[in-house]
């Protein structure tokens, strides 16, 4: 199978696997046809996403970030100043750990810590503005190179199944707080 799977012509078709209901789809290119299970269709998925997840880092400057400290990074500039032990917390490591991660990215100069003014004993720890303009930056690098492709390596058609597809595609990954299933509106179990 390729990535061009969301591209193919498909209908939706029950079918009996050893006495079970299994939902799945048809998918017919050119003169042939495959049914696709849910299980398929999440390994093509779970491919595709580590493809475009590595497509994007490599038109990006990541630098030599671990993980961890990226990870950090993102945290503080969606929830703002952190202590370390908060940073801990919400990374699910030990404080003493946090300490080696934060201390990299303050030589980096990534980040930068204050002291808490509702607590002197606690460091609160902020983004530097050069890492707010290099995040900035490698977002936009990121933008242009997924831009530039969907336009030069889609067909208008392709195009079209592709931005019909999006809201399908977010559905999967919408928690479950974010997600109603409205009845009716492209839910199968609405209808069974």
């Amino acid at each position: 199978m390729s990535a061009n799977l969301l591209f193919r012509q498909f209908r939706k078709i029950p079918s009996q696997v050893a006495g079970h209901a299994v939902h799945g789809i048809m998918f017919s290119s050119g003169n042939r046809s495959e049914f696709l299970s849910a299980d398929t269709l999440a390994q093509e998925l779970r491919l595709f996403a580590r493809q475009l997840k590595r497509r994007l880092h490599d038109n990006s400057d990541a630098g030599d970030l671990k993980p961890s400290q990226v990870a950090v990074l993102h945290h503080l500039e969606n929830h703002g100043a952190a202590t370390v032990s908060a940073l801990a917390r919400a990374g699910g490591m030990r404080s003493q750990s946090m300490g080696t991660v934060v201390a990299a990215l303050e030589r980096a100069g990534l980040i930068s810590g204050s002291s808490d003014p509702s607590d002197g004993r606690q460091t609160l720890l902020v983004l530097t503005d050069d890492c707010r303009a290099w995040l900035t930056k490698g977002r936009a690098s990121r933008q242009d190179w997924l831009s530039n492709a969907i336009q030069t390596r889609l067909t208008p058609e392709e195009l079209a199944t592709l931005a019909e597809a999006m809201p399908l595609i977010l559905r999967i990954v919408a928690s479950g707080e974010d997600f109603i299933v409205q009845p009716g509106a492209n839910n199968p179990q609405a209808s069974e």
